[in-house]
């Protein structure tokens, strides 16, 4: 029996990810910080924590580069 799945994808047209920091994004307390777009201090939580609560749900989380500049973010959830 297939499963049905839910994707979701957010996009933005930021700054992107750089290749050096693409294997541990979704670390807790990442050494992989960047300000953010106001100027705000990061912590290094929100996608640990985002990556935890996806895979509680038996989901998955990634992201790849956006063509036109900046991130596209995936998220896929059983039905």
């Amino acid at each position: 029996m297939n499963r049905i799945k839910v994707i979701i994808h957010i996009a933005d047209n930021g700054i992107g990810i750089p290749k050096d920091f693409e294997e541990k994004i979704f670390d807790m307390f990442t050494k992989t910080k960047r300000l953010g777009t106001a100027g705000e201090k990061p912590y290094g939580l929100g996608l640990s924590i985002s990556k935890q609560i996806v895979e509680g749900h038996q989901g998955k989380i990634w992201f790849e580069p956006n063509p036109s500049g900046g991130t596209i973010f995936f998220i896929q959830l059983p039905k």
